[in-house]
């Protein structure tokens, strides 16, 4: 009888082990995908913004464009106040926007951290980083960031 009773925690025991394996399973496919996602959405922006930054004539050919179609809201506020021609304020726009996505990326799969306060503080300390985010940051997608980013812009002295 000592024997089947053994047999029969040693069968519970193994069946709660299987079900918390399982569970931290879930819980890491959970936190791969929120990472793959975020890397995705790096890419993404990595692709749409390069092609701007380096010695590429895309930034020439989209300032004419956009000197008959109107610039968008962050280019034309860098344009103004620093005077720079269309194909400038799209370059930096541009490199703007795929810093604000990295850390974007952090902040959804890792949270609000005191590192990422510290960076976001310093961006935020400088007048075109307020511009950008002043006229939409354009790229930054993740609701919950742009609140963390909206709470910190709101802490501003």
């Amino acid at each position: 009888m000592k024997l089947e009773r053994w047999a029969h925690w040693a069968e519970i025991g193994a069946s709660a082990a299987v079900v918390a394996s399982l569970l931290l399973l879930v819980q890491q496919v959970r936190q791969n995908t929120v990472m793959l996602e975020r890397q995705i959405a790096l890419d993404r922006a990595t692709a749409f913004n390069a092609p701007f930054l380096d010695d590429s004539p895309l930034a020439e050919i989209l300032g004419r464009i956009k000197a008959a179609d109107g610039p968008e809201p962050a280019e034309e506020a860098l344009m103004a106040r620093y005077d720079l021609d269309y194909a400038e304020a799209a370059r930096w726009v541009r490199h703007l926007a795929l810093v604000w996505t990295a850390l974007e990326a952090d902040f959804v799969a890792n949270g609000p951290s005191d590192p990422l306060d510290a960076v976001a503080w310093s961006l935020l300390g400088s007048p075109d980083n307020r511009l950008y985010w002043e006229n939409g940051a354009p790229q930054v997608t993740d609701g919950g960031f742009r609140a963390y980013v909206s709470g910190l812009r709101a802490q501003e002295p």
